[in-house]
């Protein structure tokens, strides 16, 4: 059964929050990290600093960048990391001087600082709760329930115990036995990026069939293309995927570029329904496309109920993704066991894996 644990008043972190905040605390206070969280918490905390492992910048906005090793024993530092955040405590571990992830503090302080794939999930969780319960009941086995279980309560309680289980394992995203694939199959790689998920699939099924490769991005569609170049039967497509044809605003960051209706460029996105003829049948389609999913399903619909391919959904972008891909996927097509895996050691890699029955 899910239900939220309750979270036992911690004094360690009531007296690491105490000082943070206490102007008369004798040690000096730091963020871990020089990045836009770091540059966001500095905004509304009153520090003397950064610490980073290995650095060479000495300064970062007017303040000083310090390595672990200058930190003095009675000095307090906040992790501003989220990634990268349970690597961090282990090797700040073997240091005499008290530290905090980002998580704890925003959940306890009330930040406004938004913390990546985190904020706005408490409140949906408390909002919608009967959802959560309902899609952790028809979950297919006990490791997806145990994984939903975990994470509802991480992202209420912002407390990292309960990720003490999870790995970084990305190596292993998206190819899970269960899928039960033909050997022969067709793959839609919405998220394309680099081509690497391309590449996987095609080491774990050489004799796959056909692959439609979309990535909106021409310099990383161009990185793709020579990662494959040795493999035939596949469309490379320059367009992100949504549910209308239409030119949008878009920001370019890697593997974490989105639709952006503040984007620095724009992109042009179309249906994968629009790509998919009548006779072509998908037998697997992977997405991970920040936040876009829902509506890539919207514009993917005809697939979905003519071809009934596996699905493999990225659900950590948007508080609701949890509840509200599930019950979209089956209002699209009913008959699919679900399965959820998580890849990564705090909250991002969630994948969702719908299975035809």
């Amino acid at each position: 059964m899910l239900q939220l644990e309750e979270i036992s008043s911690d004094e360690f972190v009531s007296h690491f929050i105490r000082d943070f905040f206490a102007p008369e605390y004798k040690g000096k206070k730091y963020l871990f990290g020089t990045n836009s969280l770091a540059a966001d918490f500095s905004k509304e905390l009153e520090i003397d600093g950064f610490v980073t492992t290995k650095s060479r910048k000495t300064e970062f906005l007017g303040k000083n960048v310090l390595t672990l090793e200058k930190v003095q024993a009675e000095d307090l530092v906040l992790i501003c990391e989220t990634s990268g955040a349970a690597a961090v405590k282990r090797l700040l571990s073997s240091c005499n001087f008290r530290y905090l992830d980002c998580f704890s503090f925003s959940k306890r302080t009330k930040s406004s600082v938004n913390v990546y794939h985190f904020s706005g999930w408490a409140e949906d969780i408390k909002q919608n709760f009967e959802k959560y319960q309902q899609i952790y009941e028809v979950l297919a086995d006990e490791e997806s329930k145990s994984v939903f279980y975990s994470l509802v309560n991480f992202k209420f309680s912002g407390d990292m115990r309960f990720l003490k289980s999870f790995e970084n394992i990305e190596a292993a995203q998206y190819f899970e036995p269960f899928l039960n694939l033909p050997q022969k199959p067709a793959f839609a790689d919405i998220g394309g990026f680099t081509g690497d998920t391309s590449l996987q699939f095609i080491e774990r099924f050489p004799d796959y069939s056909a692959i439609f490769l979309f990535e909106p991005e021409p310099h990383f569609l161009k990185k793709a293309k020579e990662s494959l170049k040795d493999f035939a039967n596949i469309s490379f497509i320059v367009k992100g995927l949504s549910d209308t044809a239409k030119t949008v605003k878009f920001t370019s960051k890697g593997l974490a570029s989105r639709i952006d209706s503040n984007g620095e460029t724009e992109i042009e996105t179309a249906t994968l329904d629009s790509f998919i003829g009548k006779d072509t049948k998908i037998d697997f389609i992977k997405m991970d496309i920040e936040g876009e999913e829902s509506a890539v399903l919207r514009g993917a619909a005809q697939t979905i109920k003519k071809s009934r391919p596996a699905l493999a959904i990225c659900v950590y972008h948007k508080p609701d993704d949890f509840w509200k891909i599930p019950e979209q996927v089956l209002s699209i097509s009913g008959g699919y066991s679900i399965y959820m895996r998580h890849y990564s050691e705090v909250s991002d890699e969630t994948v969702m894996f719908f299975v035809p029955r």
